[in-house]
């Protein structure tokens, strides 16, 4: 879905439109195969932005789509992106229960596929729920490729080396999540002239597409 592109650019404001002009004829009730692709994408935007109300609801509606729909593919990206979601909201349950599922699917043998763009949000709310090990372990069953690299190098605790893949892929917003996680574990070692570094990376991305949440973790990690 184009809507992507403009993602993961950073031009979230014309996603955003890309998304609102794709589902007005859904809303009218002219149902479209993909719905649940450009909702979970909304879902993830918003919850960035802050507005963790229109959040949840897009990534309800995304789930509530994709149970009808038979494609693993459709599974594996509304799964990792709500999972995503839902970390982030504190939905843990939730996000632990997607998680699970992607991970049976994985074991599985189901193929990713095009869903691998969805791998770097499931390793962050992986990292935060603990399950980044059991996440790495299912995909050593796939073949490798430059997402799957992401979560090894989550699982590895190098989110620079997370955040430099995701650079060279062109996936800015979750390059930036990825230096925001290497801000906050350099933070902890004391190395605070490099996790400055990356902070200072992350933020500048967060406020140009006006990710409110995650400009407040920055701000918030600066100030200790």
């Amino acid at each position: 879905m184009l809507t992507e592109y403009p993602y993961r650019f950073g031009e979230w404001d014309e996603s955003l439109r890309m998304i609102a002009e794709f589902l007005a004829p859904v809303d009218a009730g002219e149902p479209h195969y993909i719905s649940w692709q450009v909702l979970a994408r909304r879902a993830d935007i918003h919850m960035a932005r802050g507005d963790t109300t229109a959040s949840l609801a897009d990534a309800d509606r995304a789930l509530e789509l994709v149970a009808a729909t038979p494609d693993p593919q459709a599974r594996y990206f509304v799964n990792g992106l709500c999972a995503h979601v839902f970390a982030g909201a504190s939905r843990h349950g939730q996000a632990t229960e997607l998680i699970g599922a992607v991970i049976d699917d994985l074991l599985c043998d189901v193929g990713l596929s095009f869903a691998s763009i969805a791998l770097p949000g499931l390793a962050s709310a992986a990292l935060r729920l603990g399950l980044l090990p059991e996440l790495t372990s299912a995909l050593e069953r796939h073949v490798p490729n430059p997402w799957i690299d992401v979560v090894r190098h989550y699982a590895a605790g190098d989110f620079i080396a997370a955040a430099d893949t995701l650079g060279e892929i062109g996936s800015k917003p979750e390059e930036a999540e990825a230096r925001l996680h290497a801000a906050e574990r350099l933070a902890v070692a004391g190395r605070d002239d490099e996790a400055g570094e990356q902070l200072r990376q992350a933020i500048a991305f967060f406020r140009s597409v006006g990710a409110a949440r995650y400009v407040e973790e920055c701000e918030s990690l600066a100030s200790v």
